[in-house]
């Protein structure tokens, strides 16, 4: 099975992201908490040992431009916030148009 990725985000969509969950009650550490104790802390995934992994995964990996996210962990996002990622980046575009 081939594993779904999205793409390291530049500046401008950091901001919308940032954005996006802020307008749904969550900073980035709230947000990777509640990922973490939902799906990870088990102990069973290696690479997010904590809550800070997971953080430090979406600031200074995903967020400034270095990382790409797994499918499942971007589901994990879209599912705790509501938010559909493709939609927040795509209104980037739209209002660019106007």
């Amino acid at each position: 099975m081939e594993e779904d990725y999205f793409m390291p985000l530049c500046d401008e969509e950091a901001k919308l992201f940032r954005k996006a969950i802020s307008e749904r009650g969550y900073s980035l550490k709230s947000l990777a908490d509640a990922i973490w104790n939902r799906h990870y802390s088990d102990g069973q995934t290696t690479w997010l040992p904590r809550p800070e992994s997971l953080y430090a995964a979406l600031t200074t990996g995903w967020m400034s431009g270095r990382i790409a996210l797994s499918g499942e962990l971007v589901s994990h996002i879209e599912a705790e916030t509501g938010v559909s990622l493709a939609e927040v980046f795509n209104s980037k575009e739209l209002g660019a148009e106007e």
